[in-house]
């Protein structure tokens, strides 16, 4: 355990971030199920996402232009850039992995 040679360590910290991935996955898949109603808002977190990743684009250029797209949508197809619902018609929640433990 000298010079990093520490194999139950390592063990514990692959199965720690096996867990915290599949936390982060399940929220994604929540807050997307709630927020993402059309193929449009799908599509802008898509395109977010790629920007991000694959383009580098820096992140408060990505939160302008979503501020930018939802302004300018809003006014040309309000429709297709409602927010979430809220109340008794909101989409019920599942119970997730996590909530099973």
């Amino acid at each position: 355990a000298l010079y990093g040679d520490a194999p139950l360590v390592e063990a514990l910290f692959f199965g720690v971030k096996a867990a915290v991935l599949a936390v982060v996955i399940e929220a994604m898949i929540r807050i997307g199920r709630r927020a993402l109603k059309n193929r449009v808002m799908v599509s802008i977190a898509l395109a977010a996402f790629i920007a991000i990743y694959a383009l580098n684009v820096p992140f408060p250029l990505i939160i302008l232009l979503a501020g930018l797209t939802g302004w300018i949508g809003n006014r040309i197809a309000p429709a297709l850039f409602s927010g979430a619902a809220h109340g008794k018609d909101a989409v019920h929640d599942i119970k997730g992995a996590v909530d099973l433990m």
